[in-house]
This record gives C-alpha cells, structure tokens and sequence, in this order.
C-alpha cells in the first residue's frame, strides 16, 4: 500500500516517522495521537467525576453553586493535569513552561 502513495505522503503513514525536532525529541505521528488521546481522555475522565460528584451533592444537599464551583475547579484540574501529561509525553519541557508561568506571573503581578 505504501509504495502506490506519493513520495512526502508516504513516510506520514508510518507512526515513528519523524516529523519535526521539539525540544530535543523528535516528535512522531504517534506521540501526536496520544497527546490527543491523553487530552481526550482527561475530558472523559471530568465528565465521569463531575456525574459521580453529582450524586454525592444530592445525597449532602450541596447548594448550587457550590455544586458548580467545584465542579468547575474539577474540570480546571483535570484537564490541567491531563494537559502536562499529554505535553510530557510529546517531549516538550515542563520545566520550562513552569519557569515560563512564574516569570508571566512576576510580569502580571508588577503590572496590576
């Protein structure tokens, strides 16, 4: 099946194909697919959480918005955590986003 495709489409159907350097670590069309795949997979896991809270809101009748406050923060957490996951795995720093956070936040803290 390769060999009927053209030359520059061929070497993308191979999943440990190089696309592009990032960070020092070549970056494949299979870590490509598992930072979506671990993206999505944080989205499935809040939903699960956030149904399964549901229930214990209703059991400790839990006020509205506190019931959306949480769950929001939830979500933010989740997803956060599935993110630097996700970047880990595609070989790009966290490190360095994290020293790129803290020198944003001295910037946003002198600004304000």
């Amino acid at each position: 099946m390769l060999q009927s495709l053209p030359t520059d489409v061929a070497p993308l159907l191979r999943f440990d194909y190089p696309l592009f350097v990032l960070g020092g670590e070549a970056v494949t069309v299979a870590s490509i697919i598992s930072f979506g795949v671990f993206v999505l997979l944080a989205f499935v896991i809040s939903t699960v959480l956030q149904r399964a809270l549901k229930r214990v809101y209703q059991r400790r009748s839990v006020e509205e918005g506190v019931q959306y406050a949480l769950n929001r923060l939830l979500h933010y957490a989740v997803l956060a955590l599935g993110t630097i996951l996700a970047l880990d795995n595609l070989g790009i720093s966290i490190t360095a986003l994290a020293g790129l956070g803290a020198i944003l936040a001295v910037g946003i803290g002198f600004g304000l």
